[in-house]
């Protein structure tokens, strides 16, 4: 594994020297090379002072001997009899091959020069360094002037940039030029620099202030450095939330992967429809092989909801690609070998996004003391393979991840002492746009230690690039993101074999919990300081149900479901626990299913926090085995997530970004309609099934019109099944 080059940087040796004396410096390496290497310099001295030769300015190097970490360089200083001010001597650090160049202050260092000549009693102009934090908007200097002169003097001032260039004139200071007049016996002055409040952290950064044009005193000390503080929460706010959206979407992938059936042959779907060329059953096989739904660990991750949200704008739309990909995934299974195993390649996983998922996310985080909104959105893609054996899963898994989002400073920026222009330009500093990618690699592997008990885990890491778009232009610097997580599923109380009715199983309860943790990273940059954001979740459930039987063969199942979660780390923390529970009723003489499910938050850090759902489900099929005939649906959710304690707790956004989550504003109510009518078709051989369906939500509605097509119960046809399906939405929005 090849190692990143040594960091160098630099210090003075002393703080000071007399005029005659070497200015000394120790240039430093972050480790001993393995060969000598030539580290590059600038030498420069404070304006009006003159104490190095012109041959020992500008450009120099030092050499680090191999095995070392120090190297001496020494800058000679001229002994003269010329009364003169005192003076600065710097050495700062250039970039060159075999390292890297730390950050300031590392990157700089000066020693002061004293002059030994005899002192004059002359006025004199001296003025002093500032430092300050970015959000006050001013830095004050003071000029000051000793002795007292007898009569009016003046000087002239003006910003400058500092050599190396670190804070920028008009993006990080305001341009300032100006005269300052003493009268007789003044002896002290201010005058102000405007600093711009961004949101996007740099770091330390400095410029100078310069005195020149002295009339009727000299200039003694003329160069003053004023240093910005901040500690802004761009880009490392907004990477922490993208970091976690891009493992919880890879998340969601992978353990609807671990949970789906593994039968030889390719399934999937597109756009939502089903596409089977399965083989019928599997040939070898593995005990993590269950049907879909009886150990998930995707079921940390539920969907939910009826899938009614906010529309686009304008009265109706069609599918764009986007939304095909996400109804889109596929496997491809291969039989099983000698030792009983089989191999699969996938791309997406029904019910966790397809081919590429997409999400959003939003937050708000604090930084120089205002208040900064993040938002963005993600598209994840998402391809694996993987090779079960036993009670063995292994895989791997490439992801491909790309956002875009913003960022916006709450409230309007204190302009108190600002000029007019200046005011505009920190009106719009707070506030741009993000852009990042991502790749990253996935293994993960998964244990069926027991019939009741199941584990899982997964580790990646990745390499991308962020680009923060400021007023002022963009910043870019590359990332890293690294990954790690872990989950199990163990019955506490195995359900038992359910009966003809299809739910009268007895009672079963399982305990379901997983844990993640995401660091996503940026290295420093020109305009952006390095950093670093770590984001933990750690979630519990238990899950219980109680399959009765009925009299006249109908059965009831109660459920009962109790979540908790906790969020840590650099991007939205807090505690949480949300309890679920429901009815379903089944009767297969009438062909009727009711299935009622309500949830709420019980309690939360959060305590202005609200956040609960109900669903209501009937579905009429008389014949559900063979698909023919008349078949009714018909659904409505109320609220937020209504689907248990689990699967609304589990979900992979925050709570606060829940639809339906606030103390405030009306729940919505979404419905969903079906209707079918199965067919024999190709001689009986698969049932066709044309349908319509209708989806309400506040002012959208959704028309659909499909046919599906699968194999005719008991029929000894190819396991091949697929369907079609056209959606119209429309709103009232922009009615």
């Amino acid at each position: 594994i090849l190692e990143p080059p040594p960091e160098v940087s630099i210090a003075a040796k002393t703080a000071s020297v007399t005029e005659g004396t070497d200015a000394a410096f120790t240039v430093t390496a972050s480790r001993a090379p393995g060969a000598d290497f030539t580290v590059k310099l600038t030498v420069s001295e404070a304006e009006g002072s003159d104490f190095i030769a012109a041959d020992n300015e500008g450009a120099a190097t030092v050499t680090i001997p191999k095995g070392k970490t120090e190297a001496a360089f020494a800058v000679p200083t001229a002994d003269d009899a010329q009364e003169e001010p005192d003076g600065t001597v710097t050495a700062a650090l250039a970039g060159g091959a075999g390292y890297t160049v730390a950050a300031s202050p590392g990157n700089a260092a000066s020693v002061s020069v004293a002059d030994d000549d005899a002192v004059s009693t002359a006025p004199a102009f001296s003025v002093a360094d500032v430092t300050a934090k970015e959000d006050v908007g001013l830095m004050w200097f003071t000029v000051r002037l000793s002795p007292a002169a007898d009569r009016a003097v003046s000087v002239s001032y003006r910003a400058r940039e500092s050599n190396p260039v670190s804070a920028q004139q008009g993006q990080d200071y305001l341009r300032a030029e100006w005269d300052l007049h003493f009268r007789a016996g003044e002896t002290e002055k201010r005058f102000w620099v405007g600093i711009f409040n961004d949101s996007h952290d740099e770091g330390r950064e400095t410029f100078e202030v310069a005195l020149y044009n002295a009339r009727g005193a000299q200039i003694a000390d003329g160069v003053a450095v004023g240093t910005i503080v901040n500690d802004d929460p761009l880009p490392g706010a907004w990477l922490a939330r993208f970091g976690r959206t891009v493992a919880e979407r890879a998340l969601d992938g992978i353990t609807a992967r671990m949970a789906a059936p593994r039968r030889p042959g390719m399934q999937g779907s597109i756009a939502g429809q089903a596409l089977d060329f399965g083989g019928g059953a599997a040939g070898g096989g593995s005990n993590l092989e269950q049907s879909p739904g009886s150990w998930s660990p995707g079921s940390l991750s539920g969907t939910g909801g009826a899938g009614f949200g906010p529309a686009n704008e304008g009265e109706a739309r069609g599918m764009t690609m986007r939304e095909i990909l996400q109804g889109s995934s596929f496997s491809l299974t291969g039989e099983a070998d000698s030792s009983g195993g089989t191999l699969a390649f996938w791309g997406g996983a029904p019910g966790s996004g397809g081919l590429v998922s997409g999400a959003r996310f939003a937050g708000s985080q604090r930084g120089d003391g205002t208040p900064v909104r993040l938002d963005g959105e993600t598209a994840t893609a998402l391809l694996g393979t993987d090779y079960a054996r036993g009670r063995w899963l292994v895989g791997f898994a490439l992801s491909q991840s790309r956002a875009k989002g913003g960022y916006a400073r709450d409230g309007a920026p204190d302009c108190a002492g600002l000029p007019e222009a200046a005011c505009a330009v920190a009106a719009r500093a707070g506030d741009g746009d993000v852009e990042a990618s991502l790749t990253a690699t996935i293994p993960y592997a998964a244990l069926a230690v027991t019939e009741g008990l199941r584990l899982w885990g997964a580790a990646g890491h990745g390499a991308g690039d962020v680009t923060v778009k400021t007023p002022g232009g963009s910043l870019s610097a590359d990332t890293a993101w690294s990954m790690a997580a872990a989950g199990l599923r163990g019955d506490l109380l195995a359900p038992a074999a359910k009966g003809e009715a299809g739910g009268a199983g007895g009672p079963s309860l399982a305990l379901v919990s997983d844990a993640l943790w995401v660091r996503t990273s940026s290295e420093r940059a020109r305009g952006l300081a390095a950093s670093a954001s770590d984001v933990t979740r750690l979630r519990v459930g238990l899950e219980g149900s109680w399959g009765l039987a009925l009299s006249g063969g109908s059965a009831v199942t109660p459920k009962l479901e109790l979540g908790a979660r906790h969020d840590g780390g650099d991007a939205e923390t807090g505690f949480g626990v949300e309890l679920g529970g429901g009815l379903a009723w089944r009767d297969p003489k009438l062909g009727l299913v009711f299935d009622l499910s309500g949830r709420t938050l019980v309690a939360h850090d959060d305590e202005g926090l609200e956040d609960r759902g109900v669903s209501a489900q009937l579905s009429f099929d008389p014949d559900p085995a063979s698909g023919r005939g008349l078949s009714l649906s018909l659904g409505q959710d109320w609220g937020g997530r209504a689907q248990g304690g689990l699967d609304a707790l589990f979900a992979p956004e925050p709570l606060e970004d829940r639809a339906g989550s606030g103390s405030g504003g009306e729940a919505e109510s979404r419905w969903a309609m079906e209707a079918a009518y199965g067919l024999p078709a190709f001689g009986g051989r698969f049932t066709g099934s044309p349908h319509m369906g209708l989806g309400l939500a506040a002012d959208v509605r959704d028309w659909s019109l499909g046919w599906r097509l699968a194999p005719a119960a008991h029929a000894n046809v190819p396991d091949l099944s697929f369907g079609i399906r056209a959606t119209r939405r429309e709103s009232d929005a922009a009615q």
